[in-house]
């Protein structure tokens, strides 16, 4: 399972991080402090749970899943 953690603050990020890596250790997490890092990691690697805040600093958290929205609107 691949999890994308989009989150501008790195201790909440990290923080999130940790405790998922303490329920399962097979998962793969992916971090992102902002929109676009976090497209361009949902390019390479097929995201299977998105944890996202909704005001990261550079833009909107919302922004980001309606972008994922169409992305994957388009592929099916």
């Amino acid at each position: 399972m691949n999890v994308l953690i989009v989150e501008d603050d790195m201790l909440q990020r990290k923080s999130l991080k940790k405790m998922i890596q303490q329920i399962d250790k097979g998962i793969n997490i992916y971090e992102s402090a902002d929109k676009d890092e976090a497209l361009e990691i949902t390019s390479i690697y097929s995201i299977d749970v998105f944890y996202v805040d909704i005001c990261l600093n550079s833009s909107s958290g919302v922004d980001f899943a309606i972008e994922i929205d169409r992305k994957s609107t388009r592929l099916n």
